[in-house]
């Protein structure tokens, strides 16, 4: 018997013999975008969106620990356009340094709310 988990019981298809349901899902789950949300932020001129995070993104994320420059890293992973493309990269935290602090704050505070990112207690209050 494998070491899987006490009490359950694993079956696996043979290779090339997945059923053409569960390919179906794997392709929509593998084909699923991060949704990009308005956001309303003061000292901007133009439309601004923020995106939910890729699973490689919170993991990059949870990589910033307590760097000076974490929200305006933060900036660059959330701000996208409206199809929810990445606008800033690496190359960029240097310029976000000199936008408004009230404009990134807006920003990243958005963009923690569409990922599930903050304290409960703040989330019930906002509610």
């Amino acid at each position: 018997m494998g070491a899987g988990i006490p009490g359950e019981s694993h079956t696996f298809a043979p290779a090339g013999s997945i059923p053409a349901p569960a390919i179906m899902l794997k392709h929509s789950i593998l084909a699923a975008k991060p949704k990009s949300v308005l956001v309303d932020s003061p000292d901007v001129e133009s439309t601004v969106y923020v995106r939910a995070m890729t699973a490689r993104e919170r993991m990059e994320v949870m990589k910033i620990g307590d760097d000076p420059n974490r929200i305006v890293k933060l900036a660059s992973y959330a701000i996208c356009d409206e199809e929810g493309n990445r606008v800033f990269g690496d190359a960029d935290i240097e310029s976000l340094l000199d936008i408004p602090a009230a404009a990134l704050d807006a920003i990243v505070k958005k963009w923690m709310e569409i990922n599930g990112i903050g304290n409960a207690d703040d989330k019930q209050k906002n509610s």
